[in-house]
């Protein structure tokens, strides 16, 4: 694993090197060969001398901040802490936060609600990663549909009035 993961991080610096100005770098290795190792490496070694974005669709897949400050002296602790800023994705979001919109109202009047739920479900209970793309996909349909859906209905002032009651 050193000899790979050696490799891997001299690669990572390499095309990192060789991007332009705004350039995006993509890791598409298998799994295992040290992505998350390296990247927090990275981060630890030039945390100071540039923005770093590390961009994943699922917040999991993102090396926490904990990870990445483990070790360090409390000065580099903080340091790397305010400088670090996790913006969780759509799907995180909502996931997270879906028991805490719930409107029995709302959901039996939106059927995309239903929709999302289940596909949530289906995503957690799913043991294969390479899967769980699909849920995510569904997801993001599912809820645009809702958006439009949810929007239109706010344009109408007594249905605006009526979900507004429901969140005071």
């Amino acid at each position: 694993m050193y000899e790979a993961s050696d490799y891997i991080y001299k690669l990572l610096n390499i095309k990192i090197e060789q991007l332009k100005e705004n350039g995006i770098l993509m890791l598409p290795f298998p799994t295992g060969v040290g992505k998350t190792y390296n990247i927090i490496k990275y981060i630890k070694n030039n945390f100071k001398a540039k923005k770093i974005f590390f961009i994943s669709n699922q917040l999991k897949l993102l090396p926490s901040l904990g990870k990445i400050i483990e070790d360090e002296s409390e000065k580099v602790k903080e340091e790397i802490t305010n400088s670090y800023l996790e913006i969780p994705s759509l799907f995180d979001g909502f996931r997270e936060y879906f028991k805490c919109i719930f409107h029995q109202e709302l959901y039996d009047e939106f059927e995309e609600l239903k929709e999302l739920n289940e596909t949530i479900q289906a995503y957690d209970e799913c043991p294969d990663q390479e899967y769980k793309i699909f849920f995510d996909d569904k997801f993001h349909e599912i809820e645009r549909k809702f958006r439009i859906k949810f929007k239109n209905r706010l344009n109408d002032p007594d249905y605006f009035m009526k979900y507004k009651k429901h969140m005071e």
